[in-house]
């Protein structure tokens, strides 16, 4: 339910800056702006910029010289009265106006609910409503750009099509068994079941798209693996640019993970050096090396890293046994110092498996370095930009809906397969499937997951 409170909020992150934006958002807010203001204009016409100055009505002193907007209800992000003032970045002054606002009878808004409103209102709905939160956040160019195209409603509309199609079907559906039990007449579900198949798969489609869709939001972890003492954090400090992890000649200096996020291919990537595989001789490696395997299995890349000085050994042949099912490169390191062994026993050694090698001397050749982000930025063009463009599922909430969607297709399917098909069963199914779809869109609503939701916006948004 729409409150019918004006609220108030600083929008801009607190701080000394340029300007700071102050919003307001209900039916009091012009009579609040015009009780703060002057000069007066002979009204506020909507959209349109006014300079003036913020006085203290209690003791009329000025507060501060701002540039003040009304936009009219209907117009507006939310859909209310707003009204949005431009002041000075600093935080004594805009907690000043802030506090005017207040004084006049706007109470403070909480996280989120401008949008909230502008969700309530129709002005979004709630997939668009949570692609608010996802600009903001946005960490690359790609999540940026899968961001702005959620808000636009690319996913949206997606949702909004397949729901219409499926209802149709169950109006049908329902007709038909109205007919059914009236006049006794046979259904041919063959037309529908096409239908049906169409629709599971383009949710099953939209479900393949969230392992992109996260880690675009989420951002990509690599981690960098292998025994120790080969270079991993050589290596992570070659790719960083900067001394980030502590190099030595004594094995086992990394006790535990040592991360750092850059922007590769367009993504944020978080990449991660790791304690050394190896068999633990102290209480602190084998948590060291807990860990890794911890972050291994949650990676969405994996460098297994070798010393061009050493022989493969088991252990070698064990870590890429693990790692072997995920996108990974094989890095030889030291590549400057004479080798152990050729390339080609290198290769066999991991036979019969299809492997390559990027051979690096990190600590004093930048070529190798950029030759190495080169096959990173062709591993996840291959590997997480496949729905380049196309509607993507980025939100775990809107994943398990969809899942609950899928279920209760293929389970539709399944009863119109029979040789009596159990209708009444498969417009139960249809029912279920609509009311997900209505959930992810926001038009079934639940207000505990609201709350949920746009608790994790700033206050000003």
């Amino acid at each position: 339910m729409v409150s019918s409170d004006t609220i108030a909020a600083v929008s801009t992150p607190v701080g000394e800056g340029g300007i700071a934006i102050l919003r307001l958002s209900g039916p009091r807010s012009g009579a609040i702006l015009k009780a703060l203001f002057s000069p007066l204009p002979a009204s506020f016409t909507p959209f349109h910029l006014y300079l003036g100055m913020i006085h203290d009505p209690g003791t009329g002193r000025p507060c501060d010289q701002v540039l003040a907007v009304r936009m009219e209800p209907g117009r507006s992000y939310t859909r209310e009265e707003m009204v949005e003032i431009h002041c000075h970045g600093g935080r004594l002054v805009t907690g000043k106006i802030l506090q005017l606002l207040l004084d006049q009878g706007a109470r403070l808004a909480e996280p989120g609910e401008f949008t909230r409103r502008a969700f309530l209102n129709g002005r979004l709905d709630l997939v668009q409503a949570e692609s608010v939160a996802d600009v903001i956040a946005a960490g690359s160019e790609e999540a940026l750009q899968v961001a702005v195209r959620q808000l636009a409603g690319s996913l949206s509309t997606e949702l909004t099509d397949l729901e219409q199609r499926l209802s149709r079907q169950l109006a049908a559906l329902e007709v038909e068994l109205d007919l059914l039990e009236e006049e006794g007449l046979s259904l041919a579900t063959s037309r529908m079941t096409v239908e049906l198949e169409s629709l599971r798969d383009k949710v099953n489609q939209l479900l393949d798209s969230y392992r992109e869709g996260r880690t675009l939001v989420e951002g990509l972890r690599v981690v960098l693996v292998g025994r120790p003492n080969v270079g991993k954090s050589s290596l992570l400090n070659a790719l960083l640019g900067r001394e980030r992890a502590i190099v030595t000649e004594i094995p086992g200096t990394t006790r535990d993970v040592v991360s750092e996020r850059l922007a590769l291919g367009g993504m944020s990537v978080e990449i991660a050096d790791t304690a050394g595989i190896c068999r633990p001789a102290d209480p602190v490696e084998k948590l060291g090396v807990a860990r890794t395997d911890e972050w291994m299995q949650r990676a969405d890349m994996v460098i297994m890293v070798m010393d061009n000085t050493q022989e493969p050994t088991g252990e070698d042949r064990e870590i890429y046994r693990r790692l072997s099912s995920r996108p990974h490169l094989l890095v030889v390191n030291k590549k400057d110092l004479p080798p152990a062994v050729t390339e080609q026993e290198r290769r066999e050694f991991f036979a019969p498996a299809a492997v390559s090698f990027v051979y690096t001397a990190a600590r004093r050749n930048q070529s190798d370095i950029r030759e190495l982000k080169e096959k990173l930025r062709e591993m996840i063009d291959r590997e997480f930009k496949k729905f380049s463009g196309a509607p993507m599922v980025c939100h775990l909430r809107h994943k398990l809906l969809l899942e609950d969607i899928q279920g209760c297709l293929e389970r539709s399917l399944r009863l119109l397969a029979g040789s009596r098909p159990l209708l009444d069963m498969v417009a139960e199914e249809l029912g279920q499937a609509r009311l997900a779809f209505l959930e992810l869109t926001g038009r079934r609503r639940d207000e505990d997951l609201l709350d949920t939701i746009f608790a994790n916006f700033c206050v000003g948004k």
